[in-house]
């Protein structure tokens, strides 16, 4: 993150190991922010694996690839990373939308992966985070723009390079009351149940006005 210029502002601290660590999902900077914050695996997509630099440096780096089109894949996916973030001291952070809003609006969380928490007997640690500034200054309509990044957007290289471009960045972060794993098996809480739990946490994190 000091590399491409980003100070954090950090609202609480993740207090363990082996969470299964979940937030908001902007662009591709946002997986390095989960592993910022605490030693961290992270899933994302096959698209990005495909990209024949930056993949095979977010390999090294730890990530764990899906391809959310095929069904199969997220199963298969799941048994590893159970027993991975089971046996380490490591967390394991994904992105429950499946893709990237636009930096105002929430997608719906999706459910498959929470299914890491319930079977690892796992606590789930919500995040929020937002752009606040850049260049100095309040970040604009039009410099929010620059930290969003769609598959349909076309070069990840243009989008890295446009956020390079802006000076001072600061990203500002909640750390969100953690959902135990003693708490999801009180309540008897399947992975859809834990997935309304988390994304009800992150919503109302992101309408509070104190950034």
């Amino acid at each position: 993150m000091r590399i491409v210029g980003v100070h954090l502002t950090v609202k609480g601290k993740i207090s363990k190991s082996n969470l299964l660590i979940v937030s908001n999902h902007q662009g591709i900077i946002d997986s390095l922010l989960h592993m910022a914050l605490s030693p961290c695996m992270v899933i994302s997509n096959t698209d990005i694996q495909s990209m024949k630099i930056i993949g095979k440096i977010m390999g090294l780096l730890g990530f764990v690839f899906v391809d959310r089109s095929r069904r199969k894949s997220i199963q298969e996916l799941l048994d590893p990373t159970i027993l991975m973030i089971t046996k380490s001291q490591v967390n394991m952070g994904f992105f429950p939308e499946g893709k990237s809003n636009d930096g105002v609006e929430i997608h719906p969380f999706k459910t498959p992966f929470f299914k890491i928490a319930i079977d690892s007997n796992s606590g789930v640690q919500p995040l929020a985070f937002r752009w606040t500034h850049a260049n100095g200054s309040a970040l604009s309509q039009e410099q929010l723009r620059f930290f969003t990044y769609f598959v349909t957007d076309g070069s990840i290289v243009l989008h890295l390079m446009n956020i390079l471009g802006l000076r001072k960045k600061r990203l500002s972060v909640k750390v969100l009351s953690t959902i135990s794993a003693e708490e999801i098996s009180k309540n008897d809480w399947d992975r859809k149940e834990v997935a309304q739990q988390s994304e009800a946490s992150v919503r109302a994190a992101m309408a509070e006005e104190v950034w």
